[in-house]
Formats: C-alpha cells, sequence, structure tokens
C-alpha cells in the first residue's frame, strides 16, 4: 500500500459523512482505475512511440526523424486524452473514507 503522509486538498463530490478540516482521511479507488491509468498514461503511449519510430525506420527514414516523429505522435494524443477529461473524471470514482 502506498502512503502520502503530506497534506493535501481533494474535492470528492457526493461525500455522505461530516468531515472536519483536519481530519484523517483514506481515499480509496477501485484497483481497475489504476490499472486503466496506467494503461492509458504509460503503456499506449509507449506502444505509440514504438510503431511510430519502427513504421518511420522502415520507410528509410534516419534515426534522428524516426525518433522526432515519434515524440511528436504524443501531442495529437495526450491533446485526446486532455479533451476526454470529462470522460475520465467520470470513470475515476475516488471514496473517501474517514479514519
Amino acid at each position: 500500500m502506498l502512503r502520502d503522509t503530506s497534506q493535501r486538498e481533494v474535492v470528492v463530490p457526493g461525500t455522505q459523512q461530516a468531515l472536519q478540516v483536519g481530519d484523517e482521511v483514506l481515499i480509496r479507488m477501485k484497483p481497475s482505475t489504476g490499472y486503466a491509468a496506467v494503461m492509458w498514461l504509460y503503456v499506449i503511449p509507449f506502444v505509440l512511440v514504438v510503431l511510430v519510430m519502427i513504421t518511420m525506420l522502415i520507410f528509410n527514414s534516419s534515426e534522428g526523424v524516426a525518433g522526432l516523429s515519434a515524440l511528436l505522435a504524443l501531442v495529437p494524443y495526450y491533446g485526446l486524452l486532455l479533451l476526454g477529461r470529462k470522460y475520465f473524471q467520470k470513470q475515476c470514482q475516488f471514496e473517501v473514507v474517514k479514519r
């Protein structure tokens, strides 16, 4: 279990518990939410970079051009993720539990 003891401000809609400023809480999420985040933020971009680089090298581009193209392919990908942030906010549900 990961622990972070620093103070954070978190806004969780629909909290049913009476919480006061300074209360110690646990913030939980479903494991599937974490796996989805890893997939969207790490696995898919890695595969995208590798595929673009291999494709560019197959079409006889230099290694520098292939590498730069692979990195530039991430700009529209993360732009699409930014545009879809409302979808991801609905998918990522957190629960606050008072300690």
